[in-house]
């Protein structure tokens, strides 16, 4: 699923994430009343991203049934994490959705998603000291990493992965990314991509 070139949706007590075009497809989200817990916006959010799709696709209704693909923990003492849809229930859907919950060391929270259609490309997104990773179409299970800074494999999961510090580095940091089979195969391989970015892996 490409994180560029789509409409930016946010859903938040408090605008602390900005992330740089964030893809949607069609889907908004109302603002998360200030009480409710992780669970409560991650299930808020997937339950408006079911009722947008079912929407646009016209077809049997997307299932709101989701999976944590990773967290981090920030410097400042932010705690992120980032969830999907959850493939096996929504076979037949041509999109899925993801969405970055947040909760800083004050109890603000914020929460920032998208849906699309998987693409060829391999996408790359930051926010801070995380980068949010997508494989798009590629049947990679794991990503395995480089960047000057450190080397780490992440877990692929529907599709998305979290680059948690210290491996996500800053801005300027280029990524070499292994795409890895259920085997621990290299199916395609993406060099100095920065985040945000877009690239197409080679074989």
């Amino acid at each position: 699923m490409s994180i560029d070139g789509m409409k930016r949706r946010k859903a938040a007590t408090m605008a602390v994430l900005s992330l740089v075009a964030v893809p949607v497809a069609g889907c908004t989200r109302p603002p998360a009343a200030s009480t409710q817990s992780r669970d409560d916006r991650v299930n808020a959010a997937f339950a408006a991203d079911a009722r947008a799709i079912k929407q646009k696709e016209g077809s049997a209704p997307a299932s709101s049934a989701h999976l944590m693909v990773g967290t981090a923990d920030l410097a400042d003492g932010s705690r992120i994490s980032l969830w999907v849809s959850d493939p096996a229930a929504n076979v037949g859907i041509k999109s899925s959705c993801w969405y970055l919950d947040m909760e800083t060391s004050t109890a603000a929270t914020a929460g920032y998603g998208g849906c699309g259609m998987p693409t060829t490309t391999v996408d790359l997104n930051r926010r801070g000291g995380v980068v949010i990773g997508s494989v798009g179409i590629w049947k990679a299970q794991t990503v395995h990493i480089e960047t000057p800074v450190a080397t780490a494999e992440f877990q692929v999961t529907g599709g998305y992965f979290l680059v948690s510090p210290p491996v996500a580095g800053t801005a300027r940091s280029t990524f070499t990314i292994t795409l890895l089979d259920a085997s621990a195969q290299p199916i395609g391989v993406v060099q100095g991509l920065t985040a945000p970015g877009t690239a197409t892996p080679t074989t």
